[in-house]
């Protein structure tokens, strides 16, 4: 990473290009990043491992927290119930002799019984692996939103690194402007220049001003944009922006086949979550379907009534009944999640696609708009205004024509921050994307709508 000071004087815009020197990585030293912070120098790998962990990522980790508390709930056999039972209480003749045993003597038919639950038609595994798919979800769900929020704060970090460097390209034409004003102002007073033309060069002097307040409060605006998605501490005014710029030359081919855009499309995080809710959605069928199988309760109990018996045992089972219901309410609802379910992922697969050959085409034409700009328009602005200024300073050119080679010039560095501000964000987008596409993988292997 290097600290970059934007245009001192006429100084080319595009001088840098360095590639993206691990900036997608989310993982780093904690004590790096304090280190950084205290030095209020922000880079783009700090901005990314702290996106990695804001509240977004953590509300979406608390969810899948939750999907694995559900696995414990849904693993279990129904618990036992124990039964404890005092019956045939004479309330005319009374319990017995007062002074007798309470346990022994009293006329209380007194017992203590069990019940179990046996589950058939392989209820528990159902849950289980229901939750289970859910929980796979929740970690695809994690991951998309760790993408997302990275995404969005590399964009911001982007969007103030540009505003750090149109700060300073503010800078450094109002302080060409005051040296061209100071000029004109000795000139008008040798009778050189007319009286007119240093009012339009006082014009354009405080106009510069006036561009470099503006740049001063766009610059603090996109801080706090950027403090808003990482939580990094402040003051934001003391933040420096260390940005290495991606590189025009993209390494590698934006082109895919068929079978490789399909690839990408099954490694996204936003279709392994889809897809893994389909499989719970066809599992919870199985389980709906599963509830015709009956359920039977074994249970037992031990009585104890005197004087006519010490000790009884009971033996018990029920099952229950299901006359003329089949649970069609439960399957028939459990069959319209899956149908449900079929359609998200066809829908997540749809966008997944849209997305990866849109960010693929943006990436191509902000690579194209940023070579031609380097290559061909920002060093035939400078030249031109570079010959403007001398030509000027010999009396060959008008104030004008000056004035307007100068504005052309500011127009063009202002257009290549732009373009190189895109193309930045359009490879760091693709950057992470195909960073994190391969990081998560669904724990089951089943076959997929």
């Amino acid at each position: 990473m290097i600290r970059h000071t934007f245009l001192q004087g006429w100084l080319p815009l595009c001088a840098l290009t360095c590639g993206l020197a691990a900036g997608s990585s989310i993982v780093g030293a904690q004590e790096k990043m304090a280190r950084n912070i205290a030095q209020s120098d922000i880079s783009l790998a700090l901005v990314l491992q702290s996106a990695g962990r804001n509240l977004g990522v953590q509300q979406a980790q608390r969810n899948l927290d939750a999907s694995r508390a559900d696995v414990l709930s849904a693993n279990h056999a129904p618990l036992p119930n124990l039964t404890l039972k005092a019956a045939s209480i004479d309330l005319q003749n009374g319990l017995g002799a007062s002074s007798g045993n309470t346990v022994n003597d009293w006329r209380v038919d007194k017992s203590i019984g069990i019940d179990v639950v046996w589950e058939r038609g392989n209820k528990r595994a159902l849950r289980t692996q229901t939750s289970e798919q859910m929980v796979s979800a929740a970690q695809a769900d994690v991951q998309e939103t760790q993408a997302q929020q990275q995404i969005q704060a590399a964009v911001a970090f982007f969007d103030w690194a540009a505003s750090q460097q149109r700060e300073a390209l503010m800078q450094s034409m109002a302080q060409s402007a005051q040296q061209l004003h100071q000029a004109t102002q000795q000139r008008l007073k040798a009778g050189d220049v007319s009286e007119q033309d240093a009012d339009r060069i006082a014009i354009e002097w405080s106009k510069a001003q006036g561009d470099v307040a503006q740049a001063q409060s766009d610059k603090i605006r996109s801080a706090l944009v950027l403090q808003q998605v990482t939580s990094l501490p402040g003051p934001v005014n003391g933040w420096q922006a260390l940005v290495s710029w991606p590189s025009a030359t993209l390494a590698g081919s934006l082109d895919m086949s068929a079978a490789q855009l399909q690839a990408w499309v099954q490694a996204r995080s936003d279709v392994i979550a889809a897809q893994q809710r389909w499989l719970a959605a066809r599992s919870a069928l199985e389980l709906a379907q599963s509830l015709k199988k009956k359920d039977i309760t074994w249970g037992g109990a031990y009585d104890h009534y005197p004087p006519n018996s010490n000790s009884l045992v009971e033996l018990r089972v029920q099952i229950p009944l299901h006359w003329g219901y089949g649970f069609e309410g439960e399957i028939g609802r459990a069959t319209a999640q899956l149908q449900q379910a079929e359609v998200a992922l066809e829908r997540a697969r749809i966008a997944a696609q849209t997305d990866i050959s849109d960010a693929a085409q943006v990436l191509r034409h902000a690579q194209e708009r940023l070579q031609l700009f380097e290559a061909q328009i920002l060093p035939r602005a400078q030249k031109i205004a570079a010959q403007a200024d001398y030509a000027y300073q010999k009396g060959a050119l008008s104030l004008t024509d000056l004035i307007e080679a100068r504005r052309t010039l500011r127009s063009t560095q202002m257009d290549a921050l732009s373009a190189r501000t895109e193309h930045a964000k359009a490879h760091t987008q693709w950057d992470i994307r195909t960073q994190s596409a391969a990081a998560l993988r669904p724990t089951t292997a089943t076959t997929t709508p």
